[in-house]
């Protein structure tokens, strides 16, 4: 491998070229597809605050694009004009990977396997944890392995096998039952094993993607009418668990090693999903996220905040004010314990829920989380009283420094 010229650069204290790599709506052309298919690309807003992050650590940005850009990295163009034969070089000395890839259980890794195959160190997770976190079922058995809680769960099989993931010693083996056959109305879905309420997710999918106010079903027709539609949308396997009508709480951490921030709870709707989850998946809108501890009665905005954190739909959000020392203590410790055994790097969010019962509950973990400037991190840059540029660099210098002790 071709790993010595760049990690001596990195080694070196020098300026870097970073490349950014995202995915652009332009390098998917698709035809048909579910209207949500592109809602984890990020704005234009999100590469630039990138971008200034990389300034402000002292470093070069270079814009690369998707994944498939990653390829062909050597042709890229350099940002001063020049060219690899007048003494520039054009492939990045590092890459900072927000690129979500598309249509595979494996898209999230497509950058890191280029960047390891290249020899091009890059920031973040590797191909096999973000593989393994986008799988949710995969998460929730390793969570409950680690003593990390987790709701029940039953797997409707795109096309192999359906399962349950029982409480208990067993939890993660059950019952097996024929899938339905993709396409075919007369399939039969399986029989709904949990309680309900209950809440159908695609099995791979991150940003709320597949997820709506007819995600949560009451009856089993609702049910099956839900499975048979995600089924037949997204061409893989659904998740369902029983509805947890409690807050959601978001823990993200950050540098090396890896510390946990504050946590914070998310706004809800009233029907008591995210609203985070039912706003619009139009790929160049901002991404918001609730913030922490914001009760609906508190009608005073806090310093620094912008107009879409207060638009008119915060009159159908509400938070709990939940989060107590005690709560932050277990979610930070879980989110750690998941974090270092599946050796995730650099940046990170875990999603919980409450219980009846006051549990936290492992929704799931997002090693390629949004940067987007209204994001759980801009809102913690905020908190801590610093801009968003600084926050972001000083996430930077920490994986560089990562990189270093590797060399």
């Amino acid at each position: 491998m071709h790993t010595s010229g760049k990690n001596q650069k990195i080694t070196s204290g020098e300026p870097l070229m970073i490349g950014l790599v995202y995915d652009r709506t332009q390098d998917y052309q698709l035809a048909g597809g579910p209207d949500d298919k592109f809602a984890e690309f990020e704005p234009e807003s999100t590469i630039a605050a990138m971008e200034q992050a990389v300034t402000h650590a002292g470093h070069r940005p270079l814009r690369i694009g998707s994944p498939h850009q990653l390829l062909n990295v050597a042709h890229c163009p350099d940002p001063s004009g020049g060219s690899a034969g007048a003494g520039h070089s054009s492939t990045p000395d590092l890459v900072w990977n927000i690129g979500e890839g598309y249509g595979s259980r494996n898209r999230e890794a497509w950058a890191p396997v280029i960047c390891e195959m290249k020899g091009i160190p890059c920031l973040g997770s590797d191909a096999y944890a973000l593989t393994v976190t986008l799988d949710k079922v995969l998460t929730k058995m390793i969570a409950r392995s680690l003593g990390v809680p987790t709701s029940d769960w039953q797997i409707i099989g795109w096309n192999s096998r359906c399962s349950a993931g029982a409480s208990g010693s067993d939890s993660g083996s059950g019952s097996d039952s024929d899938a339905p056959s993709p396409g075919d109305d007369s399939s039969p879905i399986p029989e709904p094993e949990l309680p309900f309420p209950q809440f159908l997710k695609p099995r791979y999918e991150g940003t709320s993607k597949g997820i709506s106010e007819k995600s949560m079903v009451r009856s089993p027709e609702e049910f099956r009418h839900q499975c048979r539609f995600l089924l037949e949308t997204y061409h893989q396997d659904v998740m369902a668990e029983p509805f947890i009508d409690g807050p959601e709480i978001t823990c993200a951490l950050s540098g090396h090693p890896l510390r946990a921030h504050p946590v914070m709870e998310r706004g809800l709707d009233t029907s008591g999903i995210g609203s985070h989850a039912l706003e619009t998946n139009d790929p160049d809108a901002e991404k918001t996220e609730g913030r922490r501890g914001r009760k609906k009665s508190d009608d005073q905005p806090e310093s620094g905040s912008t107009d879409r954190d207060h638009s008119p739909d915060d009159r159908n959000s509400e938070v709990s004010g939940i989060i107590t020392p005690e709560l932050e203590e277990h979610i930070s410790s879980w989110s750690l314990t998941l974090c270092n055994w599946l050796r995730i790097r650099d940046f990170v969010r875990l999603d919980f829920k409450i219980a009846q019962n006051g549990t936290p509950l492992l929704l799931e973990i997002n090693p390629l989380p949004t940067f987007a400037t209204d994001s759980t991190f801009a809102i913690l840059a905020e908190i801590e009283g610093r801009s968003y540029p600084e926050f972001l660099s000083e996430i930077l210098r920490g994986a560089i420094g990562r990189l270093k002790q590797e060399s």
